[in-house]
């Protein structure tokens, strides 16, 4: 009887579509099946990876303190430096018969300094470029209307110093010029008078008290009265 009902089944019309139904049935249990498989290798591989950039980490903090001369692109070294571990360790052939951990650390070392020399250069350019945009820049037009006056205003102080001083007493005049232009002490400006220094002093307060009026009374006909700070 099963094999009248096997020949039934092959005979039938429909039976090369029950076997092709069968057959993908299959393909697709062992599809998934290798699917388990990858990812669990898949999962091993990545904590193995993992595993073994921990025992790098000495390496790793080397190379960041080493290359990382702001706390910026330390932050950026410590991505790329495990994004270089990785690329270096998928192009790992074992058969070439190389060991893992000296190429790791020969290859990581070389790339690290790479990537960060291409860093270096970066920076320098943007330096150079900023200094040579400050350097296009023109520069500022300075008005020179308060230098100027200021200069004016001393060629007018010393014109009316001199007119004031001509028009005090000659013997106030003669101590005024020995104790500032001549920088004569009381002692000597004493013997030169023949009088006493206490004299020369009380002389010389009088003479700058009227040097001070006539200055006064010069200075408001001056034309840099109104002008002078």
């Amino acid at each position: 009887m099963p094999n009248t009902i096997s020949a039934l089944h092959q005979s039938a019309p429909g039976g090369a579509v029950f076997a092709s139904s069968a057959r993908v049935a299959d393909i697709e249990v062992e599809s998934c099946t290798l699917t388990k498989a990858s990812r669990r290798e898949q999962h091993t591989s990545l904590r193995e990876r993992d595993a073994l950039y921990q025992d790098f980490q000495p390496l790793v903090r080397r190379l960041i303190r080493q290359y990382g001369q702001t706390p910026e692109f330390r932050q950026d070294l410590e991505g790329e430096i495990y994004y270089r571990f990785c690329r270096l360790l998928d192009v790992f052939d074992c058969e070439r018969g190389i060991p893992l951990r000296p190429y790791l650390v020969r290859q990581l070392t070389a790339s690290v300094y790479t990537f960060a020399r291409h860093h270096w250069r970066l920076s320098k350019r943007e330096v150079e470029l900023k200094a040579e945009a400050s350097a296009n820049e023109a520069p500022a037009q300075l008005d020179p209307t308060g230098e100027w006056i200021d200069a004016l205003s001393q060629q007018d102080v010393m014109a009316l110093v001199s007119k004031s001083l001509g028009r005090i007493p000659l013997r106030q005049q003669r101590i005024v010029l020995w104790r500032y232009y001549d920088e004569l002490s009381f002692d000597e400006i004493a013997d030169h008078l023949q009088v006493q220094p206490a004299t020369v002093r009380s002389l010389l307060r009088h003479g700058l008290n009227n040097l001070r009026k006539q200055f006064n009374l010069l200075d408001k006909n001056s034309p840099l009265s109104g002008v002078r700070p």
